[in-house]
């Protein structure tokens, strides 16, 4: 077998059996060193993205070594990480102090973001000190840094490692809507205004300039990164659904009242209060039901706004729970209604899609590729009053006609377990390291489900 293998390269008399040997060790294994500060399965949003993504890339390569920060070993070792070494870095020394810093000044995502930088640093400089010497030896034939998941944070690493090095998927640069600058004002996110100043930081440039391949999600991230950089993109979003969580058998009723599901932050941009307030112009809509997953800021002025308008009959708050438990919610509802103007990863309505629900969400950001018209309706985004008529318009129309709501949500299910489940993302993120070492000429493409 060796001998024929050999025997079809395009070897000359000038190229070293170790090159050869190198060669088919690369055909014949993938190594990859996983780099996630950010992964924990007991959170939520990215340290649980960062945690799914690693363990669902763990049982696709033959080797992984996963590493992380030391605040996240307790929950991995009690959910595991299928198998794979996980080695665990102290820099609470600089984390934790930032971290107050940002509780303390209040600091929204965005601008949250810059003093992640700092910590980011650190956290990079650690792992090079344990692993510069298996890199250079040839130890992994890909580095993957999974997290932190926003583009606008420069990886020390690209300069140092001579390894192929995999980023992303990043997200990022999703502007605010031109009609809801107030909302902006609202989150405190003042940073954005210098939101480019950070390809100015120390190692910018070499983080887009020396990957091997750079996964980034929907085009507004895409549209930001250096052009010279695009030929070396794959886009894929950073989101995913467990099956096994999310797409259970169903259990929901369809003979009587619709339940309409919102679950996400209750923060300014998620707009949750432009749910209610159609429910609130609409008969139709009251004779169903609002249920209201999550918790935030924004909580006391909803439900002010529900007894208002007397909605209490039929709107529900539920407050913050478990994912365990919002999935039985997700199981028992049937439409999945998401008003969020600014939503830049989306992670609910994956799971929503992959519960069967039927997506009403606005025709912007990730929405525009993560939906079809054959399984969402999609919202065209305007001022307030106008957000409030699309939803409004749209409930209706899924509560006159259950069926279409039916519909929409099998074909929103089989298109998450096409595209969104873990297992799948983790298939296309190994296309992208093959295509990274040269065994895969085309590069890969997220939204199909080509092999």
């Amino acid at each position: 077998m060796l001998t024929s293998v050999i025997g079809k390269l395009p070897v000359t008399r000038a190229v070293k059996l170790g090159a050869v040997r190198s060669w088919l060790r690369k055909v014949s294994n993938m190594r990859v060193l996983l780099l996630a500060d950010h992964c924990n399965p007991e959170f939520s949003s990215e340290p649980l993205v960062g945690y799914n993504t690693c363990r669902s890339i763990v049982e696709q390569v033959d080797e992984a070594v996963v590493v992380t920060q030391i605040r996240n070993r307790d929950a991995i070792e009690r959910a595991g990480m299928a198998g794979a070494e996980v080695v665990y870095l102290d820099t609470e020394y600089i984390a934790r102090p930032i971290w107050k810093i940002s509780k303390a000044l209040r600091l929204g995502a965005d601008s949250g973001t810059a003093l992640k930088v700092i910590t980011q640093y650190f956290f990079e400089r650690d792992l090079w000190r344990r692993f510069g010497p298996d890199l250079a030896a040839g130890r992994f034939d890909i580095v993957h840094r999974v997290t932190p998941i926003s583009s606008a944070i420069p990886c020390p690493l690209a300069s140092w490692s001579p390894t192929p090095l995999v980023i992303g998927p990043v997200n990022g640069g999703l502007p605010y809507p031109p009609k809801f600058g107030s909302v902006l004002r609202k989150e405190g996110e003042w940073l954005r205004y210098i939101r480019g100043g950070w390809r100015l930081l120390p190692w910018a440039g070499a983080t887009y300039s020396e990957p091997a391949v750079i996964l980034a999600a929907f085009e507004h991230t895409i549209a930001k990164l250096p052009s010279d950089c695009h030929d070396r993109v794959i886009d894929m979003p950073e989101t995913g659904a467990d099956p096994g969580r999310f797409a259970r058998d169903q259990t929901r009723d369809w003979n009587g009242p619709l339940t309409f599901l919102f679950a996400g932050r209750l923060v300014p941009f998620k707009c949750a209060d432009v749910a209610i307030s159609a429910f609130a112009q609409s008969d139709i809509l009251r004779q169903h039901r609002l249920v209201i997953v999550g918790d935030g800021p924004e909580r006391p002025a909803l439900e002010k706004l529900v007894t208002e308008n007397d909605l209490q009959d039929c709107v529900t708050f539920k407050g913050w729970m478990p994912q365990a438990e919002v999935a039985r919610h997700m199981e028992m509802s049937h439409a999945f209604v998401f008003p969020s103007i600014r939503d830049a990863g989306a992670g609910a309505m994956v799971e929503a899609m992959m519960s069967g629900l039927a997506p009403v969400a606005v025709n912007y950001g990730p929405f525009r590729q993560m939906l079809t018209t054959d399984c969402s309706l999609l919202i065209t985004l305007g001022d307030r009053a106008a957000h409030v008529e699309g939803y409004l318009q749209a409930m209706e129309r899924l509560a006159t006609d259950p069926a279409l709501c039916r519909r929409l949500g099998e074909t929103a299910r089989q298109r998450a377990l096409d595209l969104f489940s873990w297992t799948a993302r983790a298939r296309k993120i190994k296309q992208a390291y093959e295509w990274a070492l040269g065994q895969r000429t085309k590069r890969p493409d997220f939204y199909t489900t080509d092999a």
